[in-house]
């Protein structure tokens, strides 16, 4: 529930810095869920899997997309999904500015799910700034709001 997201984003702030393709792991055991933080990409940006069970929803999952699905596989996790943060291309993917583009939410959406694609989360204010940057139509997305549940 909120409790459990609110506890994971709390200790997310203490996590080490994890090295590029390496990770750091927290678990609530309380919560039954184990946070994967995970650095890729140019800018050291995170990438984090939130696991639940075998399942795990990447969150930013950028700049390496196959090295996400890879670490995942290796735990003997299946991808649920991607939640993104917010719309900049260093965490949807795709480029802005004049960038040269990085993998992102387009790429990861076309990895096998329970329905097909995996299904995409994202903030209903990002959702126009991530559709453009990753060149993904806006019904790509399922747009959050303040107390909805992923």
């Amino acid at each position: 529930g909120a409790g459990a997201a609110s506890l994971a984003c709390i200790l997310l702030c203490s996590l080490p810095q994890a090295a590029v393709g390496a990770a750091s792991v927290l678990t609530c055991a309380e919560a039954g869920l184990r946070v994967h933080q995970l650095s890729y990409g140019m800018m050291s940006n995170f990438q984090y899997l939130l696991q639940h069970g075998d399942r795990a929803v990447a969150v930013d999952a950028a700049w390496d997309i196959q090295g996400i699905q890879r670490y995942a596989e290796k735990r003997g996790l299946a991808l649920a999904g991607g939640l993104y943060t917010h719309r900049h291309a260093d965490h949807v993917g795709g480029s802005q500015f004049g960038s040269p583009s990085i993998p992102g939410a387009a790429e990861l959406r076309t990895l096998p799910g329970d329905a097909g694609r995996l299904p995409l989360w994202i903030g209903e204010r990002d959702a126009p700034g991530a559709a453009e940057a990753c060149k993904l139509d806006a019904s790509a997305w399922t747009l959050l709001r303040e107390g909805d549940s992923v």
